[in-house]
């Protein structure tokens, strides 16, 4: 069966994106994994200046690199955990960051506890510490930050108790706390923070108010 070719040129992006977006300097740590790859993509075509931040991008195959982003854009390769070199980056002013980057594996986590625990709440950190010359700052989120009902079928909502089973889950949790704790205790009042959860996303309208919004 022969495989037919993504055309990327016949994607189509709304025009009014386009008037808005246009020259928008956005940040994204995660930008080579499956979403950042796709954000990435996307807001090139809206004529965003993207750059991005990724521990790794070791597959060959991955859609980064299927999409020859690295060329289009200003790419990165270290861990948020070096403060040093993220705050060289964050020294630039960016309409919106958006906090992608993580251990993102439930089974791995079981494994390495400590390494998923410190990374992605301490990394979630040092961006908050870093950056402080944006508009908008987005923590994409998952469902894993709630506690397993055990239903099949089940929808979460906002509403439904948070926990973390398992380290990943855990830690994305705190990543979650984290996000509502440091946007009461941020004092630049431009800056929004977000919390974004890409299930809960395709469920509910989007509302984005000043301090926190938890999507």
């Amino acid at each position: 069966m022969e495989r037919k070719k993504l055309s990327l040129e016949k994607i189509k992006v709304d025009k009014n994106l386009i008037k808005f977006f246009y020259k928008k300097k956005i940040l994204i740590t995660g930008h080579t994994g499956f979403v950042g790859s796709w954000l990435t993509f996307y807001f090139l075509k809206l004529g965003c200046k993207v750059t991005g931040i990724s521990s790794q991008n070791s597959n060959k195959n991955n859609i980064f690199n299927l999409f020859k982003l690295r060329s289009k854009i200003k790419h990165y390769s270290f861990d948020l955990l070096n403060l040093r070199k993220l705050n060289q980056i964050t020294k630039e002013k960016f309409d919106i960051v958006i906090h992608l980057a993580a251990r993102p594996l439930v089974f791995e986590s079981l494994k390495e506890p400590d390494k998923y625990i410190s990374n992605n709440i301490l990394s979630t950190l040092n961006l908050f510490r870093s950056v402080r010359n944006a508009n908008l700052l987005i923590n994409f989120t998952t469902d894993k930050v709630y506690k397993n009902k055990n239903k099949r079928n089940y929808f979460y909502k906002e509403s439904d108790e948070l926990g973390g089973d398992d380290p990943y889950s855990f830690s994305k949790t705190c990543s979650d706390l984290l996000t509502n704790v440091w946007s009461k205790l941020e004092t630049k009042k431009n800056l929004i923070f977000v919390m974004l959860d890409l299930v809960i996303l395709l469920e509910e309208e989007i509302g984005i108010k000043k301090g926190l919004c938890q999507i």
